[in-house]
């Protein structure tokens, strides 16, 4: 709410396939765990993986397409833009959309611009995902452009509040410490770790190192738990670690939405493992840190069979009726700031604010600067000057949170008044 001004309600609803729409292709509950297991595996994990998440993507496809091939065209974005439009229909207002759209949200807010461009008011993409390869590509490779100088950044950054960051005692540089890493995963691939009750394999430290790199203040724990296992100094620790953490699930998110979603969005297909293997290559030549964690995915999807009841075609060269803001970080793992740039420059008369920062969209990078900016555009309709950059207060490892930064604009209000 600060975020808007504090003049909105807000109204969010779960898109289809998820939330209590939520079904599964499988009606044998152990062909589903067998899926539920593939989709935590690497594609670099052995020297088959690859042939496997092939065959467990065809498999998949196949199960859509015998028991949920209704459902399953029914619960694309172009679907969920509808929807949306049929949100604010039933609110009876002004008959005007404004809408937050973080990561996919991008391409939800891309989706319903294009298909309703005289209904958008106001609109943030926040962590922009590039349409063109959602809908068009074997793969979204552009996504994953600056995922491993984020990776880097965990260890470069560690020194400079060596207090909050469990690996400084090693008194190394950022580049050894990250060698460090690499050879510790490469240990563990072929001797996994036995901790108690849970093990922590190749796959499973991918995993977890990937969702570190959504937010910089979860880096004390993450180099804190490495060290735990690289020392392996405190097992039962380490476990608690994962399991407060919603670790210990990292491979077994029975949901199948994002497959279902996913798919029913993309246009390329694949006739073979032979064909589809260049986008694997690509995906693992982009980022060595998480090229390799979305083949399972997007080998389900080369393969689809299910046809969706309504497919978007567009290029995404945009005019709606009053301008939309795009919003990206400098160092964004997940969605790189030349996405934002790529397809603000498609959307006539949009506005785009860069912040200075790691982590995965502006709410994880406290800053009074895009608190200010952000705000400007949803109470007045303000895009920020060209060409703005945001200093972010919350650095990482230096535990400032957005708690700190309201305090802080609330105090420089009080003190002009």
């Amino acid at each position: 709410m600060n975020f808007t001004g504090g003049q909105y309600d807000l109204v969010a609803f779960d898109p289809r396939a998820t939330g209590s729409t939520v079904f599964s292709c499988f009606t044998n509950p152990l062909a589903k765990a067998q899926h539920t297991f593939n989709s935590g595996v690497t594609s670099t994990a052995s020297d088959v993986a690859e042939g496997q998440l092939w065959a467990a993507g065809t498999v998949y496809s196949n199960a859509c397409l015998e028991t949920q091939a209704k459902n399953s065209s029914l619960v694309n974005s172009p679907f969920y833009a509808r929807d949306l439009i049929s949100v604010v229909d039933a609110l009876g207002e002004d008959g005007m959309l404004r809408f937050w759209g973080l990561s996919y949200g991008t391409i939800v807010a891309a989706t319903v611009s294009a298909m309703f461009p005289e209904r958008i008011d106001k609109m943030v993409f926040d962590g922009v995902q590039n349409p063109h390869e959602y809908y068009y590509a074997l793969g979204d490779f552009e996504e994953w452009t600056d995922t491993d100088d984020v990776f880097s950044a965990i260890f470069s950054t560690c020194l400079d509040f060596p207090e909050n960051c469990a690996l400084s005692k090693y008194n190394i540089s950022g580049a050894e410490l990250e060698k460090k890493f690499w050879d510790f995963l490469e240990t563990i691939k072929y001797d996994p770790l036995v901790l108690g009750p849970a093990t922590v394999d190749y796959s499973t430290l991918k995993f977890i190192t990937a969702l570190s790199l959504y937010d910089a203040s979860t880096w004390p724990t993450y180099t804190a738990f490495l060290d735990l296992l690289m020392t392996r100094s405190n097992d039962t620790l380490a476990v608690q670690t994962m399991t407060e953490n919603g670790w210990l699930t990292t491979k077994s998110e029975g949901d199948e939405a994002i497959f279902q979603i996913r798919c029913g969005d993309r246009v390329a297909r694949a006739a073979s493992l032979e064909e589809f293997k260049p986008a694997i290559d690509r995906l693992t030549n982009t980022s060595r840190v998480y090229g390799d964690l979305v083949v399972a995915l997007n080998a389900a999807c080369a393969q689809w069979q299910v046809g969706a009841a309504e497919r978007l075609d567009s290029d995404f060269h945009v005019k709606t009726k009053n301008p939309v803001l795009f919003v990206g970080n400098t160092w964004d793992g997940h969605t790189p700031l030349v996405s934002a740039k790529n397809v603000s420059s498609t959307f006539d008369g949009s506005g785009l604010l860069k912040i200075r920062g790691y982590g995965h969209g502006s709410h994880v990078l406290p800053s009074s600067c895009s608190l200010k900016a952000i705000s400007a555009y949803w109470t007045d309709g303000v895009l920020p000057e060209p060409g703005t950059v945001c200093p972010v207060e919350g650095v990482p490892y230096s535990g400032m949170t957005w708690a700190d930064v309201y305090a802080e604009v609330a105090s420089n209000k009080t003190a002009h008044t």
